[in-house]
């Protein structure tokens, strides 16, 4: 799909602008999976999804340091019980999509670290190749 013009090489680039389905990895996954081909579909080479798309932007955090822990204990648990891990199952299906529709992503996700004994989670953009291959991450600890 890329074009040479005057020299240039152009890259049709998809962004989607959506939410996710709030703290559901898997319904958020599904959907960037459909995101992922529809950009395929039209002719985008690489898609590009927002920050925290799975399973959400921890958006609870500016609550301050006033606010008592207890209040959103239980968005916590749920953002490290919704948080991928990289590689996994989850990853799987994004790179198998990624390959199966020639296109490459990159995608916003909380990533739980996956050495044991930790519960570190990151804001991390996840990199994928057309060929379904994890290029790497960029970790934002948060």
């Amino acid at each position: 799909m890329s074009k040479v013009l005057g020299g240039r090489e152009k890259v049709k680039v998809a962004v989607a602008q959506a939410s996710p389905v709030f703290m559901d990895k898997d319904k958020t996954i599904e959907k960037a999976c459909t995101f992922i081909k529809e950009a395929s579909d039209n002719g985008a080479e690489l898609i590009a999804f927002p920050e925290a798309f799975i399973p959400t932007y921890p958006a609870y955090y500016t609550v301050g340091y006033e606010t008592n822990p207890h209040e959103w204990t239980e968005y916590m648990i749920a953002l490290q019980d919704n948080a991928i891990q990289i590689p996994s199952e989850d990853t799987e299906r994004l790179r198998e999509q990624a390959r199966s529709c020639d296109i490459h992503v990159v995608l916003g996700c909380n990533e739980l670290d996956g050495r044991n004994g930790s519960q570190t989670v990151y804001n991390s953009l996840l990199y994928i190749s057309r060929e379904g291959k994890i290029l790497g991450k960029h970790r934002k600890l948060m």
